[in-house]
């Protein structure tokens, strides 16, 4: 009757017998029965008989066990129903042993429950991933994790019976609902990478970093949670092995996230390099320069977002940054020249537009020295200032003649005030610049401005190596780089 190392937990006998209902038919085993509670199922054992056993149910094919009066009620898992009379209701070990039979049942009954209520979650949680509500897949999956949580403790405090006998299969529940789980923070661990690119190819790198962050939490969530599940003999049946190879790919698609900032950079380096426009060179090197410097701020914590040698991109940025106040400088001669033509053919008004322009391009170059050249900086802060200072008169002589002049549409930073005269002069005192160079508007004497045209106060787009000019290609060998960002 009983197996090798099978124990009794406890015992009740019936003299009447029992009845155990079937498909709607009544069966009634006419001899004294016992009821056998062991460690691993409920023997219904005939006495008086050839010793077979009226029944027998494992504790997993139990879906309840009820007091009805003076009878215990065992339902089946497939609606066989079992009625075991009881005897001697008033006695302690009866009692106890009663109760402990209908703990056994509520604790099967809750099992059942809550196998549907698992099934009815996954697929919300599947659903609400689909649809891209996070929060509510979220919060789907805590609640049921608590009532599995719940019933795990009350399992285990149910002895001497162990979980493998009594609720077999809650580890299946919890597999099912950790694997939906993985899945959400699979896809939103997804959902994120995309938002990120998204970020990056804006140029947004702040909100880049937070997306991609998140996306990486959400992969490291996904794998702890896939261990919760993952077999302790390393054999993955079909779900686990499908959850391992959509983790290998999410890693992967975080390797390619990591590394597309640095591509982008790169592409447009590339870009700016095969540009011959200068305007457009500039523009190309600006955002290159953006993207080199926005991949540094992927960085946090001893953990990178983006696939390469800071090193390497702090060079990138220095090199950048010679080649972006060449070009700017290039672009204030330009601009100041043709002020400079356009004020000798008496228009005023375009000859400041083209001075104005030219100072933008001398507050980049401020911006640039300032991190990438301290060194130069003091060397022509009072030749700026005079610029300025000129500059303003001229304005202030072309207003008072009737013709407005609108601030430069080429402003950095912003719109500026119709009325707004530039920066104060005090602020000019404290800019910094590149190297030496004296952009003059016309009058006073020539002699007195280095590369300047004797003639026609222009200044020459050409400057002999003894004049301190560096050409496109040397990418500023002589200065000297600062490395205090």
């Amino acid at each position: 009757m009983l197996a090798d190392g099978e124990l009794i937990a406890l015992a009740l006998l019936n003299h009447d017998g029992m009845v155990r209902v079937e498909e709607g038919r009544h069966l009634r085993v006419s001899v004294p029965v016992g009821l056998i509670a062991t460690d691993r199922r409920i023997i219904f054992a005939a006495l008086d008989s050839d010793g077979s056993d009226a029944g027998t149910l494992a504790y997993d094919e139990v879906s309840g066990i009820d007091r009805d009066g003076n009878r215990l009620v065992f339902t089946a898992t497939d609606g066989v129903v079992w009625r075991f009379p009881l005897r001697a209701t008033e006695s302690v070990p009866v009692d106890i042993a009663v109760r402990h039979l209908c703990w056994v049942g509520e604790v099967r009954n809750r099992l059942v429950g809550a196998g549907n209520d698992v099934e009815l979650a996954v697929g919300q949680i599947q659903a609400e991933v689909e649809d891209h509500q996070w929060d509510d897949a979220r919060e789907t999956y805590r609640e049921i994790r608590s009532q599995i949580d719940d019933l795990t403790s009350t399992v285990q405090l149910t002895t001497p019976l162990s979980q493998a006998v009594l609720a077999p299969e809650l580890a299946d529940l919890e597999e099912a609902l950790e694997s939906a789980c993985v899945r959400f923070h699979i896809e939103r661990a997804r959902s994120l990478l995309e938002l990120g690119k998204e970020f990056v190819s804006s140029l947004d790198y702040e909100e880049a970093r937070t997306a991609l962050a998140e996306a990486y939490d959400h992969y490291e969530l996904a794998k702890a949670h896939r261990d919760e599940v993952e077999r302790p003999d390393s054999f993955q049946f079909g779900q686990q092995r499908e959850l391992t190879h959509e983790l290998e790919a999410l890693a992967w698609e975080i390797e390619s996230a990591a590394a597309e900032p640095l591509q982008q950079a790169s592409e447009t380096k590339a870009r700016a390099q095969a540009s011959d426009d200068l305007q457009q060179a500039i523009e190309l090197w600006e955002t290159a320069f953006r993207r080199y410097e926005g991949v540094l701020n992927l960085e946090w914590d001893d953990r990178r977002q983006f696939a390469g040698d800071p090193e390497m991109i702090d060079a990138e940025l220095d090199s950048i940054a010679d080649r972006l106040i060449d070009l700017h400088e290039r672009a204030a001669r330009e601009r100041w020249d043709a002020g400079a033509e356009l004020e000798a053919e008496g228009d005023l008004r375009e000859a400041i537009r083209e001075c104005g322009a030219a100072l933008d391009h001398l507050d980049r170059v401020h911006d640039l020295a300032e991190d990438f050249d301290p060194e130069q900086i003091r060397t022509f802060e009072n030749q700026l200032k005079e610029m300025f200072e000129q500059f303003l008169d001229r304005r202030r002589s072309s207003e008072r003649g009737g013709d407005r002049v609108e601030p430069s549409e080429e402003r950095q930073g912003g719109d500026v005030d119709p009325d707004e005269q530039g920066p104060s002069l005090e602020g000019l005192s404290e800019m910094a610049s590149h190297q030496e160079i004296t952009f003059e508007l016309r009058g006073g004497d020539a002699d007195d401005r280095p590369w300047a045209d004797a003639d026609t106060g222009r200044f020459s787009g050409e400057r002999t190596p003894d004049e301190g000019e560096h050409s496109e290609d040397d990418g500023h060998s002589e200065r000297t780089k600062s490395t205090g960002r």
